[in-house]
């Protein structure tokens, strides 16, 4: 995967949906993100998805907050350099 990269799991749209693996825009290291961890919401509409909350990424750290398919970085003081 690439910077900021999403990807559905099971990939069937008609499939129940697990959650989502995203490449970070940051350092491009990709996490599975599963739908209800943490009270984690993931909502897909038209072909955009939105996640109720920012997730973090598992190896810089940096908070990632999706928004109709669109990510904005959140750094705070424990993130790491890339």
């Amino acid at each position: 995967m690439t910077r900021g990269d999403l990807s559905r799991l099971p990939p069937q749209p008609a499939a129940r949906l697990l959650g989502y693996r995203l490449g970070c825009p940051r350092c491009c290291h990709t996490t599975l993100y599963v739908q209800g961890d943490h009270g984690l919401r993931i909502s897909e509409f038209e072909g955009s998805v939105s996640f109720s909350q920012a997730v973090r990424c598992s190896h810089c750290r940096v908070y990632i907050r999706i928004v109709g398919c669109e990510a904005t970085l959140e750094e705070g003081p424990d993130v790491r350099p890339v």
